[in-house]
């Protein structure tokens, strides 16, 4: 191999790096912020965080809009893939109120509760139907996307398949904050139930 040849293999080597490296994103290393929100994450890129946090600006706009602003803290949003669900309301009982755990998935594949979780910041409730059925509600009426529990569908329908076989409210009445309630299938059903009435 000549000089040349050598010289001109090594800048082309230099310029397909430069490529690969220019389409390469930044990953988020610190706090990004922006109107109130602050994402965290050494997961997202840059650009995912900005979206993210634009749309989460999004969301809590209509939350005060329909409760109120019962809340003027940042909310502090940690984006992770150890997260399997969304969390708000039991970090907010354990006193880090604004503060929500989301999980990476959700906000890739824009599938996660962010304005179900928000509802929990500005609207905590000890008893666990009350305000899972509070944010399942508002979610479904005002979620700028379908998330669990009914994805987009009709959330009286899903209540109403939920319901078989439950003689009383009273088990979920009784599940108090931070407990999940036993079993887990009358929860969800709670969740459901509670979100439908005024669907």
């Amino acid at each position: 191999m000549t000089v040349s040849q050598k010289w001109l293999l090594h800048l082309l080597w230099i310029v397909s790096l430069a490529l690969l490296l220019a389409h390469c994103e930044t990953v988020l290393t610190s706090t990004l912020g922006c109107e109130g929100i602050q994402i965290r994450s050494n997961e997202l890129t840059i650009r995912e965080a900005e979206a993210y946090c634009r749309y989460a600006v999004g969301e809590r706009k209509k939350v005060e809009g329909f409760w109120g602003a019962t809340w003027s803290d940042p909310l502090r949003i940690h984006v992770s893939s150890a997260y399997r669900i969304s969390r708000a309301l039991v970090p907010g009982y354990y006193g880090n109120r604004g503060f929500m755990e989301m999980p990476l998935r959700g906000v890739r594949e824009h599938t996660g509760p962010l304005l179900h979780e928000i509802v929990h910041i500005y609207a905590p409730h000890e008893n666990r139907f009350l305000a899972e059925g509070l944010a399942v509600y508002l979610h479904a009426r005002l979620g700028g996307n379908p998330a669990f529990p009914n994805f987009g569908g009709n959330l009286g329908q899903l209540a109403i398949r939920s319901l078989s076989g439950l003689d009383s409210l009273q088990v979920l009445n009784s599940v108090r904050t931070p407990r999940l309630g036993s079993p887990a299938e009358l929860y969800q059903v709670g969740q459901e139930l509670l979100g439908a009435v005024q669907v």
